[in-house]
């Protein structure tokens, strides 16, 4: 079709929800499974606890993030039709 980026929109199918959370909750549970955790030892403070969620799971969040960004870039590079 003139326009177009080659793919055509006609024949795209799209999954529903269920499928969509099904997908998500597989990558989560193979990032549980297969990442790393980091220990260290309790901090006092709020703050030091706070913070040790973050450097715990550093490799949990480094993958979210990296996730995030290729979702945002295909969002901006994509021609909406």
């Amino acid at each position: 079709a003139p326009g177009s980026q080659g793919y055509d929109l006609s024949v795209i199918r799209i999954p529903g929800i269920l499928q969509r959370i099904a997908w998500t909750y597989l990558v989560v549970a193979l990032m549980c499974l297969y990442l790393p955790k980091f220990e260290e030892p309790r901090q006092a403070g709020v703050v030091g606890r706070a913070l040790r969620l973050f450097r715990v799971y550093a490799a949990h969040w480094v993958v979210g993030l990296l996730f995030l960004a290729i979702y945002i870039a295909i969002m901006l590079g994509m021609r909406v039709p």
